[in-house]
């Protein structure tokens, strides 16, 4: 592989920050809001169950390809942030991933309400859309640092944050709202 190559342990240590800085903005977005709204997070809670299949049986089509699309990247990336890095399987899993990643993306741009449009949930496509080709072209230049950051960034800001909000109380209409608490 051109250009320098990190040890291992190194390696780990920048994802680790890495995850952890991104973990800690996270936790900044989300504390204030759930604070400011623990009244309905609370009651959410208290009536929260196992997921009503039918409830997400019953999806329309694009709904359900966003939706499994997601969870299948959300897996592979805790996979591949935890997992070797550099090797031939780092690599096809991650251009996996990365597909999931644009297939979730593009779908959610046929997620919209007619009384409401475009959502601030459509901001984690935008960023999905302009940082995955970044992030794949400093893989391909061997930019070690910048793909870690890029890919952390949208492991933890765009797939993780979304799906946090993508189950959040407030959100009543939400299919897995509708799901996990209704």
């Amino acid at each position: 592989m051109a250009g320098k190559m990190l040890h291992p342990a190194r390696r780990l240590g920048l994802v680790a920050i890495n995850v952890a800085a991104n973990a800690a903005v996270l936790l900044l977005l989300l504390v204030p809001i759930i604070v400011l709204d623990w009244d309905r997070v609370s009651r959410s809670l208290a009536g929260a169950h196992a997921p009503d299949l039918a409830t997400i049986a019953a999806a329309d089509p694009m709904t359900l390809v966003h939706l499994f699309s997601l969870l299948l990247a959300a897996g592979l990336g805790f996979y591949l942030l935890l997992g070797k890095k550099g090797s031939r399987a780092h690599r096809a899993l991650g251009w996996t991933w990365a597909l999931l990643l644009t297939v979730g993306a593009a779908s959610s741009l046929f997620l919209r309400r007619a009384e409401v449009g475009w959502s601030f949930f459509h901001g984690f496509t935008l960023l999905a859309v302009i940082v995955t080709p970044l992030a794949l072209v400093a893989a391909r230049k061997h930019r070690v640092r910048w793909h870690a950051a890029l890919m952390t960034y949208l492991f933890v800001n765009v797939i993780l944050l979304a799906g946090i909000f993508a189950v959040y109380p407030g959100f009543a209409e939400r299919l897995l709202v509708r799901a996990f608490f209704h």
